[in-house]
């Protein structure tokens, strides 16, 4: 029998304006009332999904940075998987070489490395991630454009990042040059210490091996005293495959997902436009 309830936020529970719908937090705070354990675990950092959640009143734990931060519903931090320092300037080496923008989720915020006006660049990139339509100027001019950038920190090097002791628990890298954001992915193939995933078309999050969201769930529930068939997972993305390639109790993407996903789960349900 269901007794935990485990959903991606982009392109899963949120909506097409990226929100969560009235109808699926609902939904959501009566499993809760009937003892369902819910429990969001997304590519995000904490900010970026409490950004979602606050809004929909929906308080539950939270597996983020695609498994790399794992914090309870008040926001204690329970489990933090980084990055060492040379796997760090080993990554940023071989992207830089693409000429990729590079963002850090870190123990102390988010972070760049480079001048003000490549962050500018950067923070656009990550913009248009969420608003593929929107234009440079009307980034620029959103909202979400400025509360990155008072939240996006400048670093001159990488190696401030120890020096300064930091610790880096995901890479999001980010291009609008597709073929290019395929080479560079493609290069960090065969890297043996680094987990890669994709949840845009635009972007590449880049994770130590051991946070992906799958394995950290599974410890996590079973802490607790759940087994995995007590687990229902609901995604639509490769950084979520970790989750559908285990033996989770019952697997549902939604119609939007990408094919991959949808081929692995034991259910399709409706597409997030549809509060699937």
């Amino acid at each position: 029998m269901i007794k935990v309830i485990v959903s991606d936020l982009d392109d899963t529970l949120l909506g097409s304006d990226h929100k969560i719908s009235k109808v699926n937090a609902d939904t959501i705070k009566k499993a809760q009332d009937a003892g369902y354990r819910f429990i969001v675990a997304t590519g995000r950092q904490q900010t970026g999904a409490d950004s979602v959640l606050v809004p929909a009143h929906i308080t539950c734990e939270c597996i983020v940075a695609s498994g790399a931060e794992v914090n309870d519903a008040e926001r204690n931090n329970l489990k933090r998987i980084c990055m060492t320092y040379e796997e760090l300037e080993k990554v940023v080496e071989i992207e830089s070489a693409y000429g990729m923008r590079l963002l850090f989720f870190t123990d102390q915020g988010d972070y760049m490395i480079g001048t003000e006006k490549e962050k500018d660049e950067l923070i656009v990139e990550e913009v248009a991630m969420f608003f593929l339509s929107k234009s440079v100027e009307e980034i620029r001019n959103s909202e979400y454009y400025k509360v990155r950038d008072e939240m996006v920190h400048r670093l001159e090097r990488v190696t401030d990042f120890e020096k300064q002791k930091i610790e880096v628990y995901k890479i999001f890298v980010f291009s609008q040059d597709f073929e290019r954001l395929k080479e560079a992915k493609k290069a960090l193939e065969g890297i043996d210490f680094i987990s890669t995933a994709t949840a845009f078309i635009n972007s590449i999050e880049i994770t130590s091996i051991k946070a992906q969201k799958g394995p950290v769930l599974k410890e996590f529930i079973e802490e607790r005293g759940y087994t995995m068939d007590e687990v229902m997972i609901l995604g639509d993305s490769p950084n979520d495959w970790s989750m559908f390639d285990m033996d989770f109790g019952a697997t549902v993407a939604v119609a939007n997902g990408y094919e991959e996903i949808k081929d692995a789960a034991q259910y399709i349900t409706k597409s997030n436009a549809e509060n699937g």
